[in-house]
């Protein structure tokens, strides 16, 4: 369905909609706690640890960028905005809010990790079977070449390793400048971020 979706809605042509890739959110999520920490009486270990951090999420926004945003998308197509019947059939999509000309490769690194997760939307536990099901489906090898899988994997990381929630987060516990605290909360993402790159297969 979404492949069908997608095809259809790339031949639509508006001036309604922005072009404006989550990579501005995410940049602007960096320079937001790039700031917090230059403000905030935190120790150089804790420094150190979150300057790691963001150097990673840093080297992922560059290695995503694209200059073609040509691409009209819902990007907000998990679970929770589909309308299923009482044999799993899809009937509709509600939630038309996030809507704008994006790439199709960044709308598939959020539809590949919300849908490779084993055990619900608010799950962490994602399946690289269950991506790998997903990619077959959507057959992505009709359009993507090799450096596009190498986007496609850096968007994954950054869709779930720099959102809002580990932002809110990140600010609250740099506010008690508990090294420990830090490290278990920078380390479970950064496992995370692992998990989420295995979603996609090397090519």
């Amino acid at each position: 369905m979404v492949r069908k979706f997608h095809d259809i809605s790339s031949l639509y042509k508006s001036s309604a909609f922005p072009k404006q890739s989550q990579l501005v959110g995410y940049s602007q999520f960096v320079d937001n706690l790039r700031n917090t920490v230059e403000t905030s009486y935190i120790s150089l270990e804790n420094l150190k640890m979150v300057d790691e951090y963001l150097e990673t999420t840093e080297y992922h926004i560059e290695n995503a960028k694209t200059k073609q945003f040509d691409f009209i998308i819902q990007s907000d197509l998990n679970p929770l905005n589909i309308i299923w019947d009482e044999n799993r059939k899809i009937k509709g999509i509600v939630d038309f809010e996030s809507i704008g000309y994006s790439d199709r490769i960044e709308g598939l690194a959020w539809l590949i990790k919300w849908y490779s997760r084993t055990n619900g939307i608010t799950s962490t536990e994602m399946s690289p079977i269950v991506a790998n099901a997903f990619i077959k489906g959507y057959k992505i090898n009709d359009f993507l070449c090799e450096n596009d899988f190498d986007r496609l994997s850096s968007l994954i990381w950054l869709s779930g390793c720099i959102n809002w929630n580990f932002v809110r987060n990140t600010i609250k516990v740099l506010e008690t400048n508990n090294e420990e605290i830090l490290k278990n909360h920078l380390n479970a993402y950064k496992q995370r971020g692992e998990k989420l790159l295995q979603l996609i297969p090397n090519k």
